[in-house]
């Protein structure tokens, strides 16, 4: 059965080894408890989330209405499943082959060596589908500081869930392994303009969707930069994507560099303007590092990766004798700026220089 909703809060009390499935009309997203928003993806379509587990759910069509809405007042549908005889969960809802999933407002399909015109990017970002060699046209506004004028993507090399980018006006060529990004700077001023990201493969055509960065440039500073703000003592990096990030101690400051003579002090008002992007982590190839709760000692690598020491003799082999006075602690509180790798089982796995080669910034470093 199918019950409309167009205010107030329903709950709903689903059985055992019934299913409920929850969707939205073209006008109005759905907010619920069990942590799912359900919102329509354009005009004319729904969106749906289904349930299986007894027990209530609550939920509220909200005032926010969808981009590109037709306007209706309309709420959104609880439709409920009696049990099914084998039990079991509702398969999830997919997204067709001729849809992307992704945010952007618009979405553009072009074939295999076609050529096409994606559009004005915004803030918002555009979608595309593309197959192999597709080449989109696309501008930007120039409306968040960045670049302005006309520009192209172009997809190449689609392989498994993969697919080589090339941005242009400045040739910018990169791969990307789908639900991974890369922030470009399409005109070569140092700042990144766009940000580019492969949702997904399907049907051999790349779904991909472009998104206009907003630019901030701060007089007497550039990609970079080291900025304080004269009444603190905090010191931030300033990120060629147009946000600062954020030394967690002096321990971390000085495995990039060797004195606070370079930082500029900006007003507090310019460093309002910039978003903090995460946290500096230790440059690969300086220091090894260990938590607080474990015995582990870790080495570091490219992008706050940290490898395994097998033992005091790889530690010794790669830090020398005196290896223990190279090892920081790490506040545990930083945890989650790191990731892990698979433990070194030689040292010959690691050469401290060659690490500080592949992070020679921390622009490269965080691949910002």
């Amino acid at each position: 059965s199918t019950m409309t909703v167009t205010a107030s809060t329903v709950a709903i009390t689903l059985s055992a080894g019934g299913s409920i499935t929850l969707s939205s009309v073209d006008a109005y997203t759905l907010t619920n408890d069990k942590s799912a928003d359900i919102s329509c993806p354009g005009s004319g379509q729904n969106s749906s989330v289904a349930y299986s587990t007894a027990g209530t759910i609550t939920f509220t069509p909200t005032t926010v209405k969808c981009y590109g809405s037709s306007g209706s007042t309309s709420g959104g549908t609880v439709t409920s499943n009696p049990p099914s005889p084998g039990g079991g969960t509702p398969a999830p809802p997919t997204s067709p082959a001729n849809e992307s999933t992704g945010a952007g407002e618009i979405t553009s399909n072009i074939g295999a060596g076609a050529a096409g015109n994606l559009g004005a990017v915004t803030i918002k970002g555009i979608n595309a589908l593309m197959g192999n060699g597709a080449t989109g046209s696309f501008t930007l506004s120039g409306a968040t500081g960045g670049a302005t004028g006309g520009h192209s993507l172009k997809v190449q090399n689609i392989t498994g869930n993969q697919a080589t980018i090339t941005v242009s006006s400045e040739a910018l060529v990169f791969t990307l392994v789908a639900g991974n990004s890369k922030n470009v700077d399409i005109d070569g001023d140092g700042y990144r303009d766009a940000k580019v990201t492969l949702n997904r493969i399907v049907d051999s055509k790349a779904d991909v969707t472009v998104k206009e960065i907003k630019v901030v440039k701060i007089d007497g500073t550039a990609p970079g930069s080291l900025v304080k703000i004269a009444s603190k003592t905090a010191v931030y990096y300033l990120g060629e994507d147009s946000q600062r990030y954020v030394f967690p101690n002096e321990k971390v400051y000085y495995s990039w560099y060797d004195n606070f003579n370079g930082v500029k002090t900006i007003s507090d008002e310019d460093m309002a303007k910039l978003p903090i992007g995460g946290l500096v982590t230790y440059r690969p190839g300086t220091r090894m590092v260990i938590f607080a709760t474990t015995v582990d000692v870790y080495a570091v690598t490219q992008g706050g990766v940290l490898r395994k020491l097998k033992d005091e003799a790889m530690a010794a082999e790669l830090y020398g004798a005196n290896w223990n006075q190279h090892i920081d602690d790490v506040n545990e509180a930083f945890y989650s700026s790191y990731s892990f790798s698979s433990d070194l089982t030689s040292s010959a796995e690691y050469n401290q220089e060659t690490q500080k080669t592949f992070s020679p910034t921390i622009t490269a470093d965080k691949s910002i």
